[in-house]
This record gives C-alpha cells, structure tokens and sequence, in this order.
C-alpha cells in the first residue's frame, strides 16, 4: 500500500481545477494499492466529496507559516506517508521545507503557475520564495515536479531547471459519465450558445470575456452567454456588464455541481485566462463534442491545435478572439468537425484510464528509487 498526501492551500470543492484533479486521483486510484488523505486549509464543500482523510490546517491561508509546516510534519508521520504531493507553490515550498525533516518522497504538482510570473506575490517575495525553492533543490528534498501537458512543462523549465526531473501528463475525462448525457451535434437550436466555466477570479480574465462579448454585440444579435461558476469579482463583472450594456446577453448562473449535463446545451466553450495549467473543462467540452475558443496559455493551445478541436487567440487581442467566434458561429459545419475532433480525442487519448496510468508509473518509480 502506497501513502500518499495532498497538500494544497486554497480549494473550494466547486470548478476549481486543482480540487477537480485531486478528486479524480481520489475516485480512481486503486484503493487496494494507494491510501490517499488531503490537507488543505479548510472551507468550501470538499469533505462532502472526498471519501478519504481530511485534515484542516488554516495556517496554510497564510503567506508562509511555521506552524502549518509543523503539522504537516505531524501529519505526515502519524498517517506513515510514501508520497507527499503538493499542489501549487505554497503548498510546495512549505512541505519542501518539512520534508527537511520528513525526509519523504516529495512531487510539486504544477498547475500553471510558479514563482517568477506569479500575481500574487510582490517583488520581495518572490525573491524570498524563490531562494527557498533553490534551498529545496540544493538539497535534494523535491523528487519530481509534474506538469499538465507538454506546453507547461515547457514553461515550468524555461523559468526553473533545479527540479531533478520535471515530467508531463494529461488529465482524463472519464467518458462513463457520459452515457446519460448524449448530445447530438446537428440539433438546431433557436439560439447560439457560449459557456463559459470558470471560477470568477482575476486569473480566468472574465472582465476580457465581456469586453469580446460586447464587440460580438457590433455583428450578431442572437445569441447568449451562460456563465456557470461563482468567486470574488461576481459583482464587479455583473456591474461591467451592466456598463457595457450587455446584460440581455448574459446569464450568471452560479456554481453548479453536475455541470457536464449542461455542455449538451453549449455551441462552443470560451476561454479567456491569462494563465492556466490544462483545465478538465476542456475535456468536458470535448466528450461533448464541443468546439473551443481559448487565450494561448497553458497546455490549452496543445490540445486545440494537435487535435483541431477549436481555437486560440493572443490573450492582449480582442479583435481575434472575437472572429474565431464568429467563424464557429457563421459555420455549423465547422462547428460539427471540431466538436467530433474533440470527442474521439479523448476517447482515444485523453480518458481517465490513461490519466490514472501515468500516476500509477509516477508513484511506482518513485517508490523503487533509491
């Protein structure tokens, strides 16, 4: 039986992408072969949904904090932990330093974002952070950074080469769920769709969404735009609309829980984060046979461009992003291409038994190390 603990700091248990890619390790890793436990820093609805051992450190809400790294300490030896893996920078920086006495096998799960181009950190701190990440480094207490797709990986190196190894996956979408939920792709519907899924915080860039929604006002009239999510800025982005004049084409539709049912009902997906590691959503989209616009970031462009199953566009231009939908709107053929594209992608590439392979070989050649 291999142990492993989860360390991340801010999860809600709503569309946040980090909780999505621990929930699926949770659901299906072999129970038989991995016991898994999270510590986190508490809040949201994730113990609801996780049927494993959760422990609340609230310290962990906190820039740096002794004391969160002592129970993580305390945690890790009383449950005998193999794997710690952490989830975002925080979460690593603190379990590298316990793992200066732990001395256990140690993955800095990439999400997108490091220390260099991170939002959330002022100048001083990051130099601070970053010292504290060649003071893991040097003494070999991180074993493996993984990241979510080629392109990430790519960009995790070109800002830090003191990881021993850096590896890539692909999260998968488990194409069982869908049995109940067939989309036709030739349904006619009386009015076009865009979804948009994200939580609604500065990295998803919703603010970029309106201002294209707005220029998409200058040449159609029927169509719509679902936002399904929930965060800090929902009030500013509903008092942007307001500003723009393009509430009549826009519905805040909150978190929902079973947000796969509602892909049956999108035209195409829309994105516009300023950085991203590989999102499930556009997984989702994809089983669903749903074509996607997405900014250029993260491992999104990989899967769009490799699979011909949407678009990207330079994040800084509005002009572009704003044709590309109008492209998909003004050709259902088009449309029906991409959407089929996608959706044999990931039956073919990116499903969930592949996804939980690579960690499987992760964890075990971990394990044989020495």
């Amino acid at each position: 039986m291999i142990k492993i603990c989860h360390i991340v700091n801010v999860i809600t248990g709503k569309t946040d992408g980090v909780f999505t890619h621990i929930k699926s390790l949770v659901t299906n890793l072999n129970k038989n072969k991995y016991e898994q436990i999270l510590v986190y820093q508490g809040g949201g609805i994730v113990k609801e949904q996780l049927n494993i051992k959760i422990y609340e450190v609230p310290e962990l809400s906190k820039k740096f904090s002794v004391k969160a790294i002592i129970k993580i300490i305390k945690i890790c030896r009383e449950n005998n932990i193999d794997i710690i893996q952490a989830h975002v920078v925080k979460p690593y920086l603190l379990s590298g330093v316990a793992n200066f006495i732990l001395n256990k096998k140690l993955i800095f799960n990439y999400h997108g974002l490091f220390i260099k181009q991170n939002k959330y950190y002022n100048s001083i701190g990051k130099v601070l952070l970053y010292s504290i990440h060649i003071f893991i480094c040097l003494f070999r207490k991180v074993d493996l950074a993984l990241a979510p797709s080629i392109y990430s990986k790519k960009i995790l190196l070109e800002e830090t080469q003191l990881f021993p190894k850096v590896m890539h996956y692909y999260n998968g979408f488990n194409c069982n769920s869908l049995i109940k939920i067939k989309k036709s792709v030739n349904k006619i519907r009386s009015i076009f769709t865009i979804g948009i899924v994200a939580r609604l915080e500065i990295q998803k860039r919703l603010d970029r969404a309106l201002i294209i929604i707005k220029k998409l006002t200058e040449h159609v009239e029927n169509f719509r735009v679902v936002i399904y999510g929930d965060g800090p800025l929902e009030s500013k982005l509903k008092s942007l609309a307001d500003e723009l004049e393009i509430t009549n084409f826009i519905e805040f539709r909150g978190y929902y829980r079973e947000i796969i049912e509602e892909y049956k009902n999108f035209d195409i997906l829309f994105f516009t984060s300023d950085w991203e590691g590989l999102p499930l959503s556009v997984f989702e989209a994809m089983a669903n046979a749903v074509p996607i616009v997405s900014t250029n970031v993260g491992g999104i462009p990989e899967i769009l461009i490799e699979n011909n199953c949407g678009f990207v566009f330079d994040k800084n231009n509005i002009d572009e992003g704003t044709n590309y939908i109008l492209k998909l709107m003004n050709d259902a053929n088009l449309r029906e291409k991409m959407g089929e594209n996608g959706r044999k992608a990931i039956e073919t590439k990116y499903n969930i038994e592949n996804f939980i392979q690579s960690f499987e070989e992760f964890y075990s050649d971990l394990m044989n190390e020495k």
